[in-house]
């Protein structure tokens, strides 16, 4: 038996990816290594910040999943307490490759 040497595409969930996450993944595509702003949390939802940032650096938000062989990027999450605000703030790029800023 003859094996193919090649590496599994990403999995895709067509149809499970919120659509307004989808709107920011295609903007930050267009913009590569600018860090965005996306999403701000208050009060008891501050938390969330983490939490999203989290999933999206890992891969579990489908709109920022990438396809390493096409693409020559990955999105990368931070978030951030807002000094002397109640807001903790999601930031995302779109990283090119080999990009450490």
């Amino acid at each position: 038996m003859e094996l193919r040497w090649e590496t599994p595409p990403v999995a895709a969930r067509p149809g499970r990816a919120d659509p307004q996450e989808l709107e920011i993944a295609t903007q930050l595509r267009e913009h590569p290594d600018r860090w965005a702003r996306v999403l701000d949390f208050t009060d008891d939802e501050q938390p969330k910040a983490s939490t999203l940032a989290t999933q999206i650096n890992r891969g579990k938000r489908s709109a920022f999943r990438t396809d390493q062989i096409q693409e020559n990027g990955e999105f990368e999450a931070k978030s951030r307490k807002i000094r002397n605000t109640n807001v903790t703030a999601l930031y995302v790029r779109y990283a090119s490759i080999g990009n450490n800023d």
